[in-house]
């Protein structure tokens, strides 16, 4: 069967204004603020702590792509965490980005379960008095592998 093409982020992902508005109105808005240096876009979210973003939207039992970009004045690292809450259990992928002056992507595969009740939360690490710029975030069903003949 046909795997759907959507962006399980797409409410929130690139922080526009009625993105940002989207965010706010749902009580969701967990960054320090907007900065117009984006990725794409007029704008990006600037986090300043550990944040949890909420609303990533997705089919549970098909495998998925996690995409962010990520920019700051300095190098040092962040970790990206996908948590997936599937019937009680807890799924948790992660992976750690240098990120620096120049936009970079963090990409994670990311399958969530089958499940009568699933949510999944996007976390953004970032270490203590340090600042950084999240842009374009998507979350993609990915089509399966064709196998080699």
């Amino acid at each position: 069967s046909a795997v759907p093409d959507y962006d399980g982020c797409s409410y929130w992902g690139g922080f526009e204004p009625e993105q940002v508005r989207f965010l706010e109105l749902h009580a969701f808005r967990r960054f320090a603020g907007v900065s117009p240096d984006a990725y794409e876009g007029h704008q990006s979210a600037v986090l300043t702590a550990t944040t949890t973003l909420y609303m990533t939207l997705f089919t549970p039992g098909l495998p998925h792509v996690f995409r962010c970009h990520l920019k700051a004045d300095e190098e040092f690292e962040v970790t990206v965490k996908l948590t997936g809450y599937f019937d009680g259990k807890v799924n948790e992928q992660q992976t750690v980005i240098t990120v620096g002056p120049e936009w970079a992507e963090s990409n994670i595969n990311y399958f969530p379960p089958r499940a009568s009740s699933a949510s999944l939360e996007v976390t953004v690490v970032v270490p203590e008095g340090k600042k950084v710029l999240l842009d374009a975030v998507s979350f993609r069903p990915v089509p399966p592998a064709r196998s080699a003949q």
